[in-house]
């Protein structure tokens, strides 16, 4: 599994985006009920698949 840290800045949707995910996925691996509710230093776990990008360095 792959995770990402919360940047300052950073939406689920915009992680997603990113990791070529949805909202909906990233809230259901991670337990989030409301996806506007994510804090900065969050790990935030991603599904492995092929097309995921290096999502940590982009946010770095």
């Amino acid at each position: 599994m792959r995770e990402v840290q919360v940047q300052g800045g950073d939406t689920l949707a915009g992680i997603a985006s990113r990791a070529g995910t949805t909202v909906s996925k990233l809230q259901s691996l991670n337990g989030i009920r409301n996806p506007k509710l994510i804090a900065e230093g969050q790990t935030i776990k991603l599904p492995v698949n092929k097309e995921v990008q290096n999502v940590s360095e982009e946010t770095a």
